[in-house]
């Protein structure tokens, strides 16, 4: 009986035809929601492709996070203050990584830590103004 109902709702529904005109329109919604959470005035700071040794664990192989990250500010004074301290960014970017075990890094917890972790202390360097976010563009751990 149950077998004979799936068969015969499965030939009745007929899924619903997606035109152009509804794939524009979602995508539209996105774009829109996108400007408004971020704002016109949002500046990011982009660093390239790096590869840092994570903490190891006892017994166990090295093991590495490879990651592109940004910042997001909402001033250009915000963003000319990171580009003068990039080296410094870059460390405190790789300090909190390395820090962490592959283990933990398996886990979303730990990475929004390890990410808040990263802006609370960009934030310390600048005066006057802070970053709005830290975003980790691509997150790859092995």
């Amino acid at each position: 009986g149950a077998l004979g109902f799936i068969i015969h709702a499965s030939l009745i529904y007929k899924k619903p035809a997606i035109t152009e005109e509804m794939a524009e329109g979602e995508i539209k919604k996105v774009e829109q929601k996108r400007a408004v959470q971020t704002g016109e005035d949002v500046l990011t700071i982009a660093y390239p492709e790096m590869t840092i040794t994570l903490r190891g664990e006892l017994g166990g192989k090295t093991r590495y996070a490879t990651l592109e990250a940004a910042i997001v500010c909402g001033s250009e004074a915000c963003q000319s203050q990171i580009e003068e301290n990039k080296a410094k960014v870059l460390d405190i970017i790789q300090t909190a990584m390395s820090s962490s075990s592959y283990t933990e890094l398996s886990s979303l917890e730990t990475k929004f830590r390890v990410k808040h972790e990263i802006l609370n202390q960009v934030n310390t360097l600048l005066k006057g103004t802070a970053a709005l976010d830290f975003l980790f563009s691509s997150f790859l751990i092995q």
